[in-house]
């Protein structure tokens, strides 16, 4: 656990030295700062299943099929039942959330103790296929007042059917919004594949 916190805290330093300080310009004592996390998701219960097929399968940043409405329902109707006993073998559900929430609470420690003018920090979870969907959590940011948001991939590196579609997400909820207001300013951090700190921890855990 002492190294994958070592490796934690190289990869936080080194992403928000190099990538969000230009972005945070607000007065002290103002300055609230909102992380959201992204990534595919999962179904958290077998009930969640379908529906997180059918958006998956609905996405054509991820798998562009012909007639993709008509295609999408078919597939995730026809792979639901399989999904499901592949669920229920692992306790009845994906854990991604849970870890997730976790990482996040633990990052926004690290980061009030590193980057104290940018603080308090909030982690959220945006989820592409599952709640909470990333287009939800943009709400709640807004709702808490966030100012600073940083879009941070989970995926280290990138790809424009994982990282690229939840970025699309961002930009078609502001598209559809339009003339509505936003006051938060968005930085991005959308690959890191090739941070020492990464390397270690593969090298070391692959041998």
């Amino acid at each position: 656990m002492a190294n994958l916190g070592n490796f934690s805290y190289g990869i936080l330093r080194h992403i928000f030295r190099h990538q969000s300080c230009r972005c945070l310009t607000t007065s002290a004592g103002s300055v609230k700062t909102g992380i959201m996390m992204l990534n595919l998701g999962g179904p958290e219960t077998t009930n969640d299943v379908h529906p997180f097929l059918l958006r998956l399968f609905s996405d054509k940043d991820l798998i562009p099929l012909p007639a993709q409405k008509r295609l999408a329902e078919w597939i995730a109707k026809r792979r639901t039942p399989k999904i499901v006993e592949q669920y229920n073998e692992i306790g009845g559900g994906s854990p991604i959330k849970m870890w997730t929430d976790l990482q996040g609470k633990e990052m926004c420690e690290l980061l009030d103790q590193m980057s104290p003018e940018t603080a308090p920090h909030k982690h959220y979870i945006g989820f592409r296929y599952a709640d909470p969907l990333t287009e939800d959590t943009i709400e709640q940011m807004e709702r808490d007042g966030v100012e600073h948001a940083v879009a941070f991939t989970q995926y280290p590196q990138y790809s424009c059917s994982t990282t690229g579609s939840s970025l699309n997400a961002l930009y078609k909820h502001y598209a559809k919004k339009q003339a509505a207001s936003n006051s938060m300013v968005w930085s991005v951090i959308d690959r890191w594949p090739t941070h020492p700190g990464l390397v270690k921890v593969c090298v070391r855990y692959s041998v």
